[in-house]
């Protein structure tokens, strides 16, 4: 699975506690404005604006609107969301759909006639394994709910020859889920979970046997929201948001390090990986504000560049192609990866 750009990642940044990280001392230097530039199109105003790709389709999700006096959304959320079909080449809004869901792959699933049209009516995300001919799918116990510790309650494993659930693994009340991702092998699934009293865990399972094989302790309060995968599948980089991003070793499955947030502001809890798996970015922002991405060196695990982007916070982040879009709270920005890495 490449990416979880949910409404939920808004209402995990919102929940973040406001406060000060210690972690590394990042040397980073900004750039100037010529580098991105605004989809045009969108409603203007503030929002709870996410972007979601599939297959280099590209949606940007209205979550609901923030008070700009309070910096705070404004509830009750929409049951259901405003989605607005984006052409990536040219940066502009080319259809508006009125959804319950949240995922690019569930949006075409509803829309249009694919392999896996069948799923969009129970499941909001799935997963494909052609080796053993299953999907792994997670359906949301309440669609009104918007928290996922209470959204899903376990994950389907369903026979896709005869579309019938094989197996249940179950998350509550042993623990809520993260988020779940195959490894590029199909080997292995990756289940990110919060377990109440020993925080952020990575249940790892077999596949073939469909049994846990191992678990991995993740020693934070938060768990896993966005899973990416190296192209050669050694490197397995989950974004915790706030505590920072971990780096897993999927050849020994042991967690090798962090990246940590800034000082001065969290780290959202999407991430894109550049094309040549040197980069990691993420967006930034404090309490709604202050709102700009970062690029990681992943080598060196540090903030290399910063572009600031908007007054309002980036919430979350995608990349198709060599393009890069940043959902912040005054509309969703593009840039140029290449030019930004360049200057």
């Amino acid at each position: 699975m490449k990416r979880w750009r949910l409404f939920h990642l808004v209402v995990t940044m919102v929940a973040m506690p406001i406060g000060t990280f210690v972690g590394m001392q990042f040397a980073y230097q900004s750039v100037g404005q010529n580098t991105f530039r605004k989809i045009d199109g969108l409603p203007s105003g503030y929002r709870l604006w996410l972007v979601t790709t599939y297959e280099n389709h590209l949606f940007v999700i209205e979550g609901g609107q923030v008070d700009p006096k309070r910096w705070e959304p404004q509830l009750p959320l929409p049951l259901l969301f405003r989605a607005f079909r984006v052409d990536p080449v040219m940066e502009r809004v080319v259809e508006e759909i009125k959804t319950k869901h949240i995922f690019a792959q569930s949006i075409l699933a509803e829309r249009e006639q694919r392999r896996d049209s069948w799923l969009a009516q129970d499941y909001e995300y799935w997963l494909f394994d052609d080796k053993t001919n299953a999907a792994f799918a997670v359906k949301p116990t309440r669609w009104q709910e918007t928290a996922r510790a209470q959204r899903y309650s376990h994950v389907e494993v369903i026979d896709l020859s005869t579309r019938q659930v094989k197996k249940i693994i179950g998350l509550l009340p042993e623990a809520s889920f993260g988020t779940f991702a195959l490894h590029p092998n199909k080997a292995k699934l990756y289940i990110s979970v919060w377990g109440q009293d020993i925080g952020g865990l990575l249940w790892i399972y077999s596949t073939t046997t469909l049994e846990r094989i191992k678990t991995i302790e993740l020693r934070s309060d938060h768990t896993i929201k966005d899973i990416h995968f190296s192209k050669d599948g050694r490197y397995f980089f989950g974004s915790l948001g706030a505590r920072g991003i971990a780096i897993i070793d999927t050849e020994e499955d042991k967690l090798m390090g962090w990246i940590n947030p800034p000082e001065d502001r969290l780290y959202t809890v999407s991430i894109a990986l550049s094309s040549d798996d040197r980069e990691i970015y993420v967006g930034l922002g404090f309490a709604l504000k202050k709102g700009g991405i970062a690029a990681i060196d992943v080598e060196k695990r540090q903030i290399v560049r910063t572009l600031e982007l908007s007054p309002t916070g980036c919430i979350s982040v995608a990349k198709v192609g060599e393009k890069l879009f940043a959902a912040c709270l005054d509309g969703v920005y593009v840039i140029d990866i290449s030019q930004w890495r360049g200057q």
